[in-house]
């Protein structure tokens, strides 16, 4: 049984409903497929290219301080010991992967099951379309406002390219009337992550976006 959205205008009045399956609005969210998908998200954000000298590594002289015996001294080998300031570093980090991988059942579960919730928390508002006449901040913030979207918001927004693939003028006017907004997130149907749709408080989508989310996941 589809579930049905509410489609509001750009006052916010409600202009219309639509039909979404409910393989896409209507799924339970499964808290061990969201952990093990946000795990692997941020995994895959670092870039591993943390690294630390080892004594072999850093520069200086590699002249034995002082003889082996008779000084009533520890023995001590070059400057470059991890025992002397400015030596190499014993077991410091080195480049590596932290890749984690993530079958794509549990990833579509996670990403229907957030997003899912938001139809169910009363924090989807589905929007005909977005539109400005000029690039505009104030403009885009006062017609989130109009929406009645609040806190951190998730604008899923289905922009348009031409065939050259660049954005079309409508497109361009939108993304960078939303990109000031600070609370704002933009994203597109195909770039939906686990880690957006968690840390969002509502979001608004077009119904451009949803139709293609449907395409896509339904």
């Amino acid at each position: 049984m589809p579930v049905v959205v509410n489609i509001l205008d750009a006052k916010g009045n409600k202009a219309g409903t639509m039909d979404v399956s409910e393989g896409v609005l209507g799924v339970e969210l499964n808290a061990n497929c969201v952990r093990q998908t946000l795990d692997a998200f941020l995994a895959n954000q670092r870039l591993g290219t943390h690294k630390a000298k080892s004594r072999g590594e850093v520069s200086g002289s590699r002249r034995k301080l002082f003889k082996q015996k008779g000084t009533g001294n520890a023995r001590a080998g070059d400057i470059n010991s991890p025992l002397r300031p400015g030596g190499g570093i014993a077991f410091g980090p080195r480049p590596h992967r932290y890749t984690q991988r993530v079958n794509k059942k549990m990833r579509r579960q996670a990403l229907l099951g957030a997003l899912s919730e938001f139809q169910r928390g009363e924090a989807l508002f589905a929007i005909d379309e977005l539109k400005v006449e000029e690039p505009s901040t104030r403009q885009m913030a006062a017609q989130l406002e109009e929406l009645g979207a609040k806190g951190r918001i998730l604008v899923v927004f289905d922009a348009q390219r031409d065939e050259q693939g660049e954005y079309t003028e409508a497109s361009r006017n939108v993304l960078l009337s939303l990109r000031n907004l600070p609370h704002v997130t933009v994203a597109t149907p195909g770039s939906l992550n686990i880690f957006d749709l968690l840390t969002s408080d509502c979001l608004v989508a077009t119904r451009g976006s949803l139709a293609r989310i449907e395409e896509v996941f339904g």
